[in-house]
C-alpha cells in the first residue's frame, strides 16, 4: 500500500495511517489477523474489506499518472476489482 488507509476496529474506533508520511502512531493492522474478510465493498477511490470481527480496512488510492488499486484473484473463474 502507498497511500492512506484507515482500520475501523471491531468497537468502532477510527484509525488512521498515511504510508506516505509516517508519523510514528501505532498501527493496529495486527487485529485483522485470523479473521476472514466476509465483504468486499468498492466506491471511487476506495476498497473497503470487512472483517468476521466487524472491523473494516479502508484502503484508499489517488488518481494519478499511474493506475488505481487492483486487486486480481482467482476463483470460480478470473476476477477483479478496481477501485
Amino acid at each position: 500500500m502507498e497511500g492512506r488507509i484507515e482500520h475501523v476496529d471491531a468497537g468502532g474506533l477510527t484509525h488512521s495511517h498515511d504510508c506516505q508520511k509516517p508519523t510514528g502512531e501505532a498501527l493496529y493492522l495486527h487485529q485483522l489477523l485470523q479473521h476472514s474478510i466476509t465483504a468486499a465493498e468498492t466506491e471511487p477511490h476506495c476498497l473497503s474489506l470487512t472483517f468476521a470481527s466487524g472491523a473494516i480496512l479502508r484502503i484508499f488510492t489517488e488518481l494519478g499518472g499511474f493506475e488505481c488499486g487492483q486487486i486480481i484473484f482467482l476463483e470460480r473463474g478470473h476476477g477483479y476489482i478496481v477501485f
